[in-house]
């Protein structure tokens, strides 16, 4: 066996260096192709957390003003407030400073819409999210009913993702109105 330590010039082989060099790149490459794919994954991931953000930013808003107003109205050209069996994609109610909102959404930009009173309909959620559809349910708007008002939300959405199929996913909600129905009391 043959010591190295006795010969001063000894040391690596050109052979041994290259060998050690390209196992290192080897090596480098793999952890930076998992390390870009981590950091893809995490963008991917704070995207869809910033979308359903918003998402559920629009349901809490109309959640609050709907369960602070009254006098919900599905749009039923008809006297009858209520929508059970049929949903509706808009909803309009006093809210608690007598100013009538409406919440709808809005076919042409795929959008929840807001409008209060007799201002320009302006939209909830972000152009990243598509809306396919808002139902509200009602029911209990009837005079002498003796049934709190109260909805059912759905709603349908989808994002799209720039590489790959849109997530698409469904979200429920129920809110009754707070201030309890004349007739109730």
């Amino acid at each position: 066996m043959k010591n190295y330590l006795d010969n001063p010039q000894a040391g690596f082989t050109l052979i041994e260096i290259m060998v050690a060099v390209t196992v290192f790149m080897v090596i480098m490459t793999m952890s930076l192709n998992a390390m870009l794919a981590v950091s893809a994954q995490n963008k991917k991931a704070q995207h869809i957390r910033s979308i359903t953000d918003n998402i559920n930013f629009a349901l809490d808003t109309i959640v609050r003003d709907m369960r602070l107003g009254s006098d919900y109205d599905c749009g039923i050209p008809d006297t009858e407030k209520n929508c059970v069996t049929v949903p509706f994609s808009m909803i309009s109610f006093k809210d608690k400073e007598g100013a009538t909102v409406m919440y709808a959404r809005d076919g042409s930009t795929q959008s929840i819409t807001r409008k209060v009173g007799t201002a320009a309909a302006y939209a909830l959620t972000s152009d990243d999210v598509q809306i396919d559809r808002l139902n509200f349910y009602v029911t209990g708007v009837g005079v002498g009913d003796f049934i709190q008002p109260q909805a059912v939300i759905e709603l349908s959405a989808s994002i799209a993702e720039p590489r790959g199929n849109p997530l698409k996913f469904d979200v429920q909600t129920y809110v009754t109105q707070r201030q309890v129905e004349s007739g109730l009391e």
